[in-house]
C-alpha cells in the first residue's frame, strides 16, 4: 500500500486553515444576529399583543358593567351627574305598594326570588311611582334598614309565587297608596380617582359608599378622554348637571359613558390606547 506524502500528510493533520475558521464564525454570527433579532422580533410583537389585549379587555368591561348599571337606573333615582361622577340608585327588587303605616314602614308585595334578598342597610331605600312622579323627591331619601315578613291579607288579592314584606326605616312617603310601583334600591356610585398610582374608573355601592370604599373597575384611563356625558331631547343634546344637585331636576334623558383605557408604557415610551362609549336611554 503506497503510503501518502509527507506534505500530504502534514496537510491532513493541519485541520481547518484561518481564514476557514473567520469565514465560520462570520457566518455564525450573522445566523445568531439573525435569529436574535426574529426571537426579539417576536418578544415585542407578543408583548404589544398582550398590551392590546388588556387595554381593549379593560375598556370592553368597564363599558358592559358601566352600561348594564346605567340600563337599570330611573330617572327618578339620579343624585349626583358631574363629568368623572355619578351617583344614583340602582333598584334591586320591584313591587307592588300594599299599605304605609307612617313615614318609618311601608308594606309591599314582592315576587318570590330564591337567593335574592331585599337589600337593606347602608345604601338602600325605596322610591314609589306616584302620579307620574318618584317620591321621596331627591335629594330627600326613604331608607330601609330592615324587613320583616307581612301577612298576604295585608294585600288584598295577592296570590302566586309573592310574598308580603314590611320595610322599615325613614323617610318613606305618605303619600304612597295601594298599587302604587315600589322599588327597593341600592346606591351605586361611579366616579376617576387614583388606584394604584394611577387614574381609574371605580365604582362602588351600599355601604361601601359611606366608608369611601371605592373599588378600581377599570384602568389606567386617560383623564381626557374618561367620564359621564348628559343628553336630552331628539336629536340627542349634550347638557351640564350642576355638581353636587339632583340630577333628576336637570332634564336628563341619556346619559353616554365613554372611556380610554391605556396600557403600561413599553420600552421605547409607547403605549396601546383602547377607547369606546356607551349611551344609555334613562327610564322613567
Amino acid at each position: 500500500m503506497r503510503s501518502l506524502p509527507a506534505t500530504d500528510r502534514a496537510r491532513a493533520r493541519g485541520g481547518f486553515t484561518l481564514a476557514e475558521l473567520m469565514i465560520s464564525l462570520v457566518i455564525g454570527g450573522i445566523l445568531v444576529a439573525v435569529v436574535l433579532q426574529f426571537v426579539s422580533g417576536q418578544t415585542r410583537t407578543a408583548a404589544a399583543q398582550s398590551a392590546r389585549e388588556q387595554v381593549q379587555q379593560n375598556a370592553r368591561g368597564a363599558l358592559e358593567i358601566v352600561g348594564s348599571d346605567l340600563r337599570g337606573a330611573i330617572a327618578g333615582g339620579l343624585l349626583r351627574a358631574d363629568a368623572q361622577r355619578l351617583d344614583f340608585m340602582l333598584p334591586r327588587r320591584w313591587g307592588v305598594v300594599c299599605n304605609t303605616a307612617g313615614g318609618n314602614t311601608t308594606t309591599a308585595l314582592f315576587p318570590v326570588i330564591p337567593g335574592d334578598p331585599i337589600p337593606t342597610g347602608a345604601g338602600a331605600g325605596l322610591i314609589v311611582f306616584r302620579d307620574n312622579a318618584w317620591l321621596p323627591t331627591v335629594p330627600a331619601l326613604a331608607t330601609v334598614t330592615g324587613t320583616a315578613p307581612a301577612p298576604l291579607a295585608a294585600c288584598r288579592g295577592a296570590a302566586g309565587n309573592v310574598q308580603a314584606v314590611t320595610l322599615t326605616g325613614t323617610g318613606h312617603p305618605l303619600l304612597a297608596l295601594a298599587g302604587d310601583r315600589i322599588a327597593v334600591y341600592q346606591l351605586v356610585r361611579y366616579d376617576v380617582g387614583v388606584s394604584q398610582g394611577e387614574r381609574w374608573i371605580r365604582r362602588s355601592d351600599g355601604a361601601g359608599i359611606a366608608n369611601g370604599n371605592m373599588q378600581p373597575l377599570a384602568g389606567p384611563v386617560d383623564d381626557q378622554f374618561v367620564g359621564f356625558e348628559y343628553l336630552r331631547g331628539n336629536p340627542p343634546v349634550s347638557i351640564g348637571a350642576a355638581p353636587g344637585l339632583a340630577a333628576a331636576a336637570s332634564g336628563i334623558e341619556m346619559i353616554r359613558f365613554r372611556v380610554r383605557t391605556v396600557s403600561a408604557p413599553r420600552a421605547d415610551g409607547s403605549h396601546q390606547v383602547e377607547q369606546d362609549s356607551v349611551t344609555v336611554q334613562i327610564r322613567n
